[in-house]
Parts: structure tokens; C-alpha cells; sequence
């Protein structure tokens, strides 16, 4: 599964250093993916999950970050995972 976003417009008058990206299953809480290449690169606005189990439903949401802190997470967007046909 891949999913892109757009840069914030309003990055606090500082360059953006990172994206956090989080994911949740189902109903379950946020934990932040620790090995997201945008985690390292801010140019990077496109995230690959592979390890999905079909069937299940994943929520995913992304902030930006600069040397400030990490700024307000995302609307977030929805997955249902399923098998190659």
C-alpha cells in the first residue's frame, strides 16, 4: 500500500526536517513508524507499508517537523488491506 502526501503551506517560517508518520489497526491507537524514510528525508512525500494482513482496516496520519517540533497530524486515511488477486 502507498500513500503521498503535500507538504504544509505554514511551516512556522522554518524549513521541515522530517515527517512522522503514524499508523493505527482497526480501532487501535497510533504508533509512529520509526522506519519511514521520510522520518530521515524531507523531500520524501510518498510512505510504502508492505507488511499489511489482508481483510484488516489500517489508519495512518502524518505531521511535519522542524526544528520547532512536530507540527499538527493529518486527517487520517483509511486502508482496508487485501490479497493480490
Amino acid at each position: 500500500m502507498v500513500f503521498k502526501w503535500v507538504a504544509p503551506e505554514n511551516k512556522g517560517g522554518l524549513e521541515l526536517t522530517s515527517y512522522n508518520i503514524y499508523m493505527a489497526r482497526a480501532g487501535g491507537i497510533f504508533d509512529k513508524l520509526n522506519n519511514a524514510p521520510a522520518m530521515v528525508n524531507p523531500s520524501i512525500t510518498v510512505h510504502r507499508e508492505d507488511e499489511l494482513e489482508a481483510s484488516v482496516t489500517y489508519r495512518f496520519k502524518v505531521s511535519a517537523v522542524n526544528y520547532v517540533g512536530e507540527g499538527p497530524m493529518s486527517t487520517e486515511i483509511f486502508v482496508i488491506a487485501a490479497d493480490m488477486p
